[in-house]
């Protein structure tokens, strides 16, 4: 008996296979694209952060960044938490960039977390800060109960996280406002910020994180090669000294991921490390005029 009839086989040339990855692509895009315009565009406008200096440009490039890198049709939630996760890191760094209006809205948000009170009536609404405060915390009590409905409601560990509320993902939020409020804008953390939201949001819970030195290993390299990454693009010092260490660090990072061990973390949770390394890598070597070029056509360009 044959293994293989070749004379049976269907005839499949690779005009087929790319017209098929075409209208994938193309289906893809659409996906992105509605996304863009009807949840990630009305959140925005909803939440007014273009007075509070963040520019549409600004959200479309968190958008693309977290398309590009997580651009399954069916992992809509990791795009949407990383984009307003981004978002929200990139609107307070440059609205509150004094120490007092740092401390300030750093002490009313663990007001918010410790008091129990999660309603948001005790906000004023009509101060600035207070109006970004409850931006912020209206954010991720969306974004919890879109990860409650997304995930097993009968998992009872994930429900009290998901109704108290989303408890995991503040308390997350609450050590990245406590090193900005100490270090200010040069605070390390914000990658390890976006790992965690992501992680949260795919079902990872961090109380099965914390305590594992592989997670943390983890956590320390891409925190210290997204802060090189950072300053190499804040100041423009693209030196071969600098690049030397990125590319250390970044090898350093990939190894770490791509290594196996008998209690070696899932490849998923592995992976959400390296995909936000890539993307401050991204925006650190490309410019501008690059950057909105490829945008232009991954999220907007159809192919023919």
């Amino acid at each position: 008996m044959k293994l293989l009839d070749f004379d049976r086989m269907p005839y499949v040339n690779n005009d087929v296979y790319l017209e098929l990855a075409k209208l994938d692509y193309n289906n893809c895009q659409a996906v992105h694209y509605k996304e863009w315009e009807e949840e990630i565009q009305r959140w925005y406008m909803e939440s007014e952060l273009e007075g509070f200096g963040l520019s549409k440009k600004s959200l479309l490039f968190a958008y693309f960044v977290a398309a590009a890198s997580i651009f399954e049709p069916e992992r809509s939630l990791e795009r949407l938490a990383w984009t307003k996760t981004a978002a929200l890191l990139r609107t307070l760094k440059s609205h509150s960039k004094d120490e007092e209006t740092r401390s300030t809205f750093v002490d009313k948000f663990n007001k918010y977390i410790n008091g129990g009170d999660y309603s948001n009536r005790w906000l004023n609404k009509n101060q600035r800060e207070e109006k970004l405060l409850g931006v912020l915390l209206t954010t991720l009590n969306q974004l919890g109960l879109q990860m409650f409905m997304h995930h097993d409601q009968e998992n009872s560990r994930y429900l009290n996280q998901m109704l108290e509320p989303s408890f995991s993902q503040m308390k997350h939020w609450q050590s990245w406002l406590s090193s900005w409020h100490d270090e200010g804008n040069i605070s390390e953390r914000e990658a390890e910020l976006l790992v965690q939201i992501i992680n949260l949001t795919t079902g990872y819970w961090p109380e099965e994180l914390q305590f594992n030195p592989q997670y943390q290993k983890l956590l320390e390299v891409t925190n210290r090669v997204c802060t090189s990454l950072r300053n190499c693009q804040s100041n423009k010092a693209h030196t071969s000294i600098n690049n030397r260490q990125i590319e250390s660090e970044m090898r350093e990072l990939v190894q770490l991921v791509l290594q196996n061990s008998p209690n070696s973390l899932h490849s998923n949770i592995k992976n959400s490390f390296l995909m936000v390394a890539k993307s401050f890598y991204y925006e650190a070597y490309c410019d501008s005029e690059t950057i909105y070029s490829h945008i232009d056509k991954v999220l907007f360009q159809k192919v023919n």
